[in-house]
């Protein structure tokens, strides 16, 4: 697939046949691009420009770093509109396409950059997002809301939503893995038989696709499920 982005950070299909990517050009601006042919060409949607490298004094002591580029990354389809589309981007803005993603616009979102998105199943307008700091964030009608397990020390590493409980969220966290089913009021640690003598730094979940009922966890390498 021909395409002409630098780095291609995201990929989707959509229902009608268009094909959206994500990433950075060559010039460090995040870029979103689709495609309405099968990939045969591109047209640009989006463009968020990077920034603007400072004028350089006659004298440096020291080189200043380059600028870092702007990714767009983390395509999601909406699941109750198949034309609307989410997306973050790498400085912490929270973008939706509307008509295949050819028009794009800004969400009121400002808890900071994103690591992980997903759109709820079960309310329109309803979107998840895991910061850098560790922190799920819930964003509903413009409005955000952080939902982290009530425990001073958790810094969250993952989460996902189940697709047949309206309220339930898994997340991996620095302990373990904790679980909700009143959407974040009251939260339950899962049993894992780990060692809490070397600090998590990677705890992955998931929910078995033909069994919500079944939990797996991935903690530094070794696999569990309930």
């Amino acid at each position: 697939m021909d395409q002409p982005l630098s780095s291609v950070q995201s990929v989707v299909e959509l229902t009608n046949d268009v094909v959206i990517i994500s990433g950075s050009n060559a010039d460090g601006d995040g870029v979103v691009m689709r495609s309405l042919d099968k990939t045969k060409s591109w047209e640009k949607a989006l463009t968020v420009p990077a920034p603007k490298e400072k004028k350089k004094q006659k004298i440096e002591l020291i080189k200043a770093p380059d600028p870092q580029p702007i990714y767009v990354s983390q395509l999601r389809v909406d699941p109750f509109n198949p034309e609307y589309v989410y997306a973050v981007t790498s400085t912490g803005n929270l973008l939706y396409g509307e008509q295949s993603g050819k028009t794009w616009n800004r969400l009121p979102y400002d808890k900071g950059s994103v690591i992980k998105m997903l759109p709820s199943p079960h309310r329109e307008k309803e979107v998840f997002l895991l910061t850098t700091r560790g922190d799920l964030i819930r964003f509903f009608n413009e409005e955000q809301e952080k939902i982290n397990p009530r425990h001073q020390r958790v810094n969250l590493l993952d989460f996902t939503l189940v697709e047949q409980f309206p309220d339930a969220i898994i997340v991996g966290t620095n302990f373990g893995a904790s679980a909700t089913s009143d959407g974040g009021q009251t939260w339950v640690d899962l049993r894992l038989p780990i060692s809490t003598s070397t600090p998590i730094i990677n705890s992955i979940v998931a929910i078995s696709p033909t069994n919500p009922s079944r939990i797996f966890v991935a903690v530094h390498n070794i696999f569990y499920r309930s």
